[in-house]
This record gives C-alpha cells, structure tokens and sequence, in this order.
C-alpha cells in the first residue's frame, strides 16, 4: 500500500478530487466546498448533509501474490448525492466527471507516498429515483474505479 494507513489514503482521494481542476476550469470545490469543509465523506455522509456532496469508500483491496503481496490493487467507490431532481441532475453527472477524472489520472508518486495511480472505470451508473415519496427527488450517481499501488520501500529507489 502507498500510504501508511486506510485514513492517509482517504484522505489522498480526497485532497486529489480537491485539486483536480478540467480542461474547462471546473472543479469540485465548485460544488462541493473546498478545503477543510469540502462536502467530501468518508464511508457516510453526517446527519443532516448539505447537497451536494460526495461519499468515498475504498473496497475491494486485494494483493498480488505474483508480487509478494506488495502489489495491491483497490476500488475507489465515489457516490454524488443531490437534489431536487431537474437541473441538479445534470451538476450531479458532472460533479461526478469530475471526480472519475481525478481519479482516473491520479499518478502520485513520492517517497514518503509510493506510487499509487488509477487504472480504470469498472462502473458508472446513476440510480432510479426511490420510489420512496421523502427521497423521491434525490439523485445519485455510482461510479468505481479501479486503481493500483506500490508500497513506498520499493518505490523510494524509483522517486
């Protein structure tokens, strides 16, 4: 694994999406804050959430053997919430560009970080509306990618 622990790593997504800006200029800070009170949550939104937001969670996390289990590779699952459904929908679809492309083009590679990069979309989807009438207009967008990382000691040589 690149960083030291689960929560150095969360917080590496986070602060990737943060400075990711498009070739258009846009990024998520735009529409979700910026620094220390960006809308970006680890594994679960607070009560209540101001819209938008992002929701992270890493999953997936599996070695390679192949590589002394030193290889591994991991999912990044990024989940936008918004609402009311209407033009939300269409910031919704592209707060979450903007987040697989971070990710996606996420190279970071340093001694005290290793080397971790994303590798691939595996899934994108935006959800039905519930047919729950309270969260009946809220929006979201699924989407994971894929992505691998090198452990520091064998990347310091490297950086």
């Amino acid at each position: 694994m690149a960083t030291d622990t689960t929560g150095d790593r969360q917080n590496t997504i986070r602060d990737r999406m943060l400075a990711f800006v498009d070739d258009a200029g846009r990024h998520i800070g735009q529409y979700v804050g910026t620094g220390a009170n960006a809308r970006i949550y680890h594994t679960q939104a607070p009560d209540p959430a101001t819209y938008p937001y992002i929701v992270v969670r890493n999953s997936a996390g599996e070695t390679d053997p192949e590589f002394a289990n030193l290889f591994e590779e991991f999912d990044v699952e990024i989940t936008v919430y918004h609402r009311p459904r209407g033009a939300a929908e269409k910031e919704a679809e592209l707060i979450a560009d903007l987040a697989e492309a971070a990710i996606l083009t996420w190279h970071e590679s340093s001694a005290a970080l290793g080397l971790t990069y994303g590798q691939r979309r595996k899934h994108r989807e935006t959800l039905r509306p519930d047919p729950d009438a309270e969260i009946r207009d809220l929006i979201e967008v699924e989407l994971v990618v894929q992505c691998g990382s090198w452990p520091k000691k064998l990347t310091n040589a490297l950086t």
